[in-house]
């Protein structure tokens, strides 16, 4: 399998999860602090137990893309991060 090759700078969306829309709205600021980013809402679950947000901000290199997920990852409001 080839790895698809990504021209920097570029669009990127993260899918994050968690408990709690509006925690997941400050974790989001927390982790982009200052950057340009959208959010909208995408899903919650049928028992209505998780949330997910779509998260969308211009990445200028594959390490600061992979900075961005990390940063979700680690967040404790942040159930998974896609």
């Amino acid at each position: 399998m080839d790895t698809p090759t990504i021209d920097y700078p570029c669009n990127w969306s993260y899918c994050i999860i968690g408990i709690d829309e509006q925690q997941l709205r400050n974790a989001i600021a927390d982790c982009l602090g200052k950057m340009d980013y959208r959010v909208a809402f995408s899903h919650r679950s049928t028992g209505g137990k998780y949330v997910s947000l779509n998260v969308e901000t211009v990445v200028i290199t594959e390490s600061a893309r992979d900075q961005i997920y990390e940063a979700f990852s680690s967040h404790t409001a942040i159930t998974r991060v896609i």
